[in-house]
């Protein structure tokens, strides 16, 4: 094993035993999440898996930031904080798909890390306009009704968490 593998199976497993351990992730999407990291890393690289880390810390931060709050606004029930598997594959399949992709077709590189990275900007921007439109929005909207909403509901959204989203 090389030193650079080395050091990206040291990370993968860092954040394995953190989101575990956190119960950020449940063990199976935690066991996903490392598998995908890994095929991330041997398409795309460094590159690719700094991608997938910034996503992991932004997302995991967004999620935690003003817990509380977002637990009584969805009323506990209505939200699941320990992510699951298909989350993990909804917020990084595409980059995992990319990455196999750069492998198996060589000689388009900087292609696949664009897909890359427009599906972690797309998780970004999905994981933080919920998470911190929900706790510094004002005006809460139904994307299907046009009109005013409760926020903390699925398909509402403010005006500030699309700016976040658009930031992410």
């Amino acid at each position: 094993m090389t030193l650079s593998a080395g050091i990206v199976l040291v990370i993968l497993l860092a954040g394995l035993v953190f989101s575990i351990g956190r119960k950020k992730l449940t063990v199976a999407a935690s066991l996903t999440g490392a598998l995908l990291g890994w095929i991330v890393y041997a398409g795309g690289g460094f590159t690719g898996l700094a991608m997938m880390t910034a996503f992991f810390i932004l997302g995991t931060a967004s999620t935690s930031w003003k817990k509380g709050l977002k637990l009584e606004i969805r009323s506990n029930a209505a939200h699941q904080s320990t992510r699951t598997t298909g989350q993990v594959l909804a917020n990084a399949g595409v980059a995992g798909l990319a990455g196999i992709l750069d492998i198996a077709i060589p000689g388009h590189h900087q292609l696949f890390l664009i897909a890359m990275a427009g599906c972690f900007a797309a998780a970004a921007a999905d994981t933080l306009s919920s998470e911190l439109g929900m706790v510094y929005g004002r005006r809460f909207f139904n994307v299907m009704t046009g009109r005013r909403d409760l926020r903390g509901l699925d398909g509402v959204v403010s005006m500030e968490g699309l700016l976040i989203g658009m930031i992410a």
